[in-house]
């Protein structure tokens, strides 16, 4: 009797507390599991949260250089294709345009074939011949003006005594038909280029102007920019 007092009321409250206990273990791991989920999904989408924020940055900083290099800058420009009236007066091209009055009033004026020559505190620095000024039958099929008549002027220039290199081309001349007016450059396409020369050496060089039909006489203007002078010449000629 005693022994089965015992086991009923000594043995059972043991087990149900065993069981009460053990189940509270299983709780206690249940919420230390559940926080570590949470704590590892909590660190996987902060890691990709970075992740992508510089992946976007990336992507837009690479966007933005592309997008540069698609914007020309003004060094790709070409400023004939801007500008029509740039490079085709001669020296002075952008100020004066075609049809304006050429102020050859302080000019010397020379004959063709002559050697005019440039000094510098009394020494000769370069010379300039104009060769001939004619009319001629050449043309430039990829011309953008179709003139009536074209002038073609061959010169040469010679460095005597100039210490740098003596460079004329085109920009350094200007065309006035009979009435004086500025006419427009020409490209010819001839063989003979402007080259720099240094003291002793010279370059011939020719160069063309449309004019028109009914013109019989043009003057060819000269500025020297070598000798500090600004000495203004002219060539005259008669177009047969």
């Amino acid at each position: 009797m005693k022994r089965t007092f015992l086991v009923r009321y000594m043995v059972l409250p043991l087990c149900i507390s065993a069981l009460l206990f053990g189940g509270c273990g299983n709780v206690e791991d249940g919420k230390k599991d559940d926080t570590a989920v949470v704590a590892e999904n909590t660190d996987k989408t902060t890691d990709g949260g970075k992740d992508d924020t510089k992946d976007d940055s990336t992507s837009n900083s690479e966007t933005k250089a592309e997008e540069k290099k698609d914007v020309p800058s003004n060094s790709d420009l070409n400023l004939e294709e801007t500008n029509p009236d740039v490079l085709t007066m001669g020296e002075g091209s952008n100020i004066t345009e075609v049809g304006e009055k050429i102020d050859g009033s302080t000019a010397s004026v020379h004959k063709v074939g002559d050697v005019i020559s440039f000094e510098k505190d009394e020494v000769v620095q370069y010379t300039l011949t104009i060769n001939s000024i004619a009319v001629t039958d050449r043309r430039n099929d990829y011309a953008d003006t179709n003139p009536e008549k074209v002038v073609l002027i061959d010169y040469t220039y010679k460095n005597v005594a100039y210490e740098s290199e003596v460079f004329l081309d085109n920009m350094s001349f200007k065309l006035a038909d009979t009435a004086g007016g500025a006419c427009l450059y020409y490209a010819i396409g001839s063989d003979k280029q402007a080259l720099p020369v240094a003291v002793g050496a010279d370059c011939n060089m020719e160069i063309a102007y449309g004019v028109s039909a009914s013109d019989t006489k043009v003057t060819l203007y000269y500025t020297d920019l070598f000798c500090g002078s600004n000495e203004m010449v002219a060539v005259e000629a008669d177009l047969k």
